[in-house]
C-alpha cells in the first residue's frame, strides 16, 4: 500500500506542479500532496481487515508522509546537481538565471550598462512573444537576457554603451568595425559554453543575428570603394536561427534597437517599424531553418508591438510652474 501510494504521489505531483514553478510552489503543493496521501493512507488501512486496527493505521499513514518527505527532500538535494552535471534547462534552473543575482548577468551590468538594460527589454518582448506561440516563456526569456553577453568583450564598440560622444568606430575602417560588432555573438556563445549554461541558452547567442548584413559599416564600405562590393565579408558568420525561441530573440532584438533609434510616435507608425523589420528578415531568409510558421510570427509581433508601447508610452506632462 505505501508504494502504491508513492508512485500515486508522483503521479499526481506530474500533473500539478507546472514546467516553470518556482521551488517555494514546488514544496508547497508537493507537502499538501503528501499529507494528503497520508491521510488517505490513514483511512485506508481501516478499510483492511474485519475490524480497524490503529496501529496499521498509524504505521501506513506514517510511512506514506516519511516516504513522500524523504523523496521531497532528496529531489530538492539533488535537482541542483542533476542539472549542473547533465547541463538541463528546467524550469527551476531557468528562473535561477533570470534571477539578477546571477553573477554573468551583474558583470554585464557593470561593464555593459546599455547592453544590459537593451536585454532586459528584448527578454521581456521574448517572453509575452514566446507564450503567445505556445513557446517555452521562461526559456526564452532567460536566453534573451544572455543573447548579448560577448558584448561585455569590448563594450565600446556598441552604441547603447557610447555615452561620451566617443565612437571607436570613427577611427576604424569599415572592414576592422565589422569584425568587431559581429564577434559578439561567438564570443558569448563561448562564454556561456565555458560558464556551464544550458545549450538553448548558448544557441540563441550564437544566432539571434543569423547571417543577417551589418548594414550600417556595408554602406559606409560602399561610400568609399570604387565599383561594386560584395556583401560576404560585411555578414554576421550565422548559423541561421535554427528554434522558434531564437527567432522570437532575433525579431525582439532588432525590434527593440530599432525603436530606441526611430521613436515612433503613434501604434501605427511601431506596427509598420516591426512589419517593416520582420518582413526584411524574411527577405534574407533567416527563418528558413526554424519551424516558425507566417501564423506565429503574426503573433509575434503583436506581442513585440503590444510590449514596446508599453515600455515607449508617451508620459504626461506636468506643468509644475505655479501661476
Amino acid at each position: 500500500m505505501t508504494l502504491l501510494a508513492n508512485v500515486g504521489m508522483g503521479m499526481v505531483l506530474i500533473f500539478l506542479i507546472k514546467p516553470f514553478s518556482g521551488r517555494l510552489r514546488v514544496l508547497f503543493v508537493a507537502a499538501c500532496t503528501v499529507l494528503a496521501f497520508g491521510l488517505i493512507g490513514f483511512i485506508s488501512a481501516a478499510m483492511v481487515g474485519s475490524k480497524p486496527d490503529i496501529m496499521t493505521m498509524i504505521r501506513v499513514g506514517v510511512s506514506i508522509l516519511a516516504g513522500g518527505l524523504i523523496s521531497l527532500f532528496a529531489y530538492f538535494l539533488l535537482s541542483p546537481v542533476y542539472e549542473r552535471v547533465f547541463n538541463l534547462n528546467t524550469g527551476l534552473r531557468l528562473m535561477e538565471l533570470c534571477s539578477f543575482d546571477q553573477p554573468l548577468l551583474k558583470e554585464l551590468e557593470a561593464k555593459a550598462p546599455g547592453t544590459f538594460n537593451h536585454s532586459l527589454t528584448v527578454a521581456n518582448i521574448a517572453e509575452r512573444a514566446a507564450y503567445a506561440i505556445g513557446e517555452n516563456p521562461v526559456l526564452a526569456k532567460a536566453a534573451a537576457l544572455f543573447h548579448d553577453i560577448g558584448k561585455m568583450e569590448n563594450p565600446e564598440f556598441f552604441t547603447e554603451n557610447q555615452t561620451d560622444g566617443y565612437n571607436p568606430h570613427d577611427e576604424l575602417i569599415p572592414e576592422a568595425s565589422v569584425k568587431m560588432i559581429t564577434r559578439h555573438t561567438e564570443a558569448g556563445a563561448k562564454l556561456l559554453s565555458e560558464q556551464g549554461f544550458p545549450k538553448e541558452i548558448v544557441s540563441a547567442a550564437l544566432q539571434h543575428h543569423g547571417d543577417s548584413s551589418v548594414g550600417y559599416f556595408y554602406h559606409k564600405a560602399q561610400n568609399i570603394t570604387e565599383g561594386t562590393l560584395e556583401e560576404k565579408g560585411y555578414t554576421y558568420l550565422g548559423p541561421k536561427p535554427q528554434t522558434k525561441i531564437n527567432a522570437i530573440i532575433m525579431i525582439a532584438d532588432i525590434a527593440e534597437a530599432a525603436t530606441r533609434s526611430v521613436r515612433p510616435s503613434t501604434r501605427e507608425e511601431l506596427v509598420t517599424l516591426v512589419d517593416k523589420l520582420v518582413r526584411q528578415k524574411m527577405n534574407e531568409s533567416q527563418f528558413d531553418e526554424c519551424p516558425i510558421t507566417i501564423a506565429e510570427l503574426t503573433k509575434v509581433k503583436e506581442a513585440v508591438v503590444n510590449t514596446l508601447m508599453g515600455v515607449h508610452h508617451e508620459r504626461i506632462s506636468y506643468n509644475l510652474d505655479k501661476k
